[in-house]
């Protein structure tokens, strides 16, 4: 009887063993996480963003929150491809531009011509606007529930404004510029035309935090108008063709977009036309739009990773406004 016991324990173990080293268990290496492979995950094009607060590494996909449409694979570079061309008002100076309830909502600046908008997406005509007071220069914008909150460039001032009526209900005082402004469902983030986001109440406007983004361990300057997409914000670079992708835990640049072929064929057509600047997506269609200052066109886009031929998107030196 006792070999058949050895061989009966021998057979259990081997069972143990195979089933500890199967495949789609998560493999732990020293000083990172590697996340199970999924199908349509292609390991080869994994990348990392370090975490200062958790010691590992995690893939972009790893952050990108699932409830909704995967903008991001897990590339930390991509190209903006064309899907669509819509209207957009070549006399708005966009400074920030956001979807609610199936519409979009704009900023624009410039004193004397700044306003808030409220778009036809699909045909690009204005079907709301107030102006803003000649004195102030409009930027950024988000909506949270139901107001709209804009960012104005050096006076200091937020305003607030019903959704529903267009009416200034409300306003806010900061310190230093306003640039960019997203809200995350919980928290209000905020651009200065530096390498920082400032955390805001979204009730009060206080500050209660701050981060320095970061790629490669260098900061990340003229972070300007911004979009929270699933947990993560994503900020037009001023001056650039670049758009960043941020971790707002760790501050550091997870993913960078290069949307170069858009501003190539608007100069081709209005080459008074300004620089790249508008992130909006749509939750319910999952369509990501970008547009840019007095450009007659928004685009569709789709996010292809940057894999064969492919040039990744430099940053720009940083620079003062």
């Amino acid at each position: 009887m006792l070999p058949l016991c050895r061989s009966a324990a021998l057979f259990f173990l081997a069972l143990v063993l195979a089933a500890c080293s199967s495949p789609e268990r998560p493999e732990l290496v020293e000083g990172s996480l590697t996340a199970t492979v999924t199908d349509g995950f292609d390991p080869a094009l994994s990348a990392t963003v370090s975490d200062s607060n958790a010691g590992a590494t995690s893939t972009v996909t790893d952050l990108v929150d699932d409830t909704g449409p995967d903008l991001l694979t897990s590339a930390d570079a991509y190209t903006a491809r064309i899907v669509e061309r819509r209207s957009h008002s070549p006399q708005a100076f966009t400074q920030g531009l956001e979807f609610h309830d199936g519409m979009l909502f704009e900023s624009r600046g410039q004193r004397g011509e700044s306003a808030l908008t409220e778009i036809d997406p699909e045909t690009g005509e204005v079907q709301r606007a107030v102006e803003l007071d000649d004195s102030l220069f409009g930027e950024g914008l988000t909506v949270v529930e139901n107001r709209a909150i804009v960012l104005t460039w050096e006076a200091g001032q937020a305003l607030v404004f019903d959704v529903d009526t267009f009416a200034e209900v409300d306003s806010f005082r900061y310190e230093g510029e306003g640039w960019g402004l997203c809200y995350d469902d919980s928290v209000l983030w905020m651009s200065n035309g530096s390498s920082t986001l400032t955390q805001r109440d979204p009730n009060t406007f206080e500050t209660f935090g701050e981060i320095e983004v970061v790629f490669e361990g260098t900061p990340v300057e003229r972070l300007n108008e911004l979009e929270c997409i699933d947990g993560l914000v994503w900020a037009n670079l001023w001056q650039s063709n670049v758009i960043v992708v941020i971790e707002p835990v760790t501050g550091e640049v997870v993913a960078r977009i290069d949307a170069t072929s858009l501003s190539v064929e608007i100069a081709s057509i209005t080459p008074d036309a300004d620089v790249l600047n508008g992130i909006a997506y749509d939750p319910e269609t999952g369509e990501l739009l970008l547009t840019g200052k007095y450009w007659p066109t928004t685009f569709v886009v789709e996010l292809v990773p940057c894999t064969n031929g492919c040039t990744v998107p430099q940053l720009p030196a940083a620079a003062g406004n």
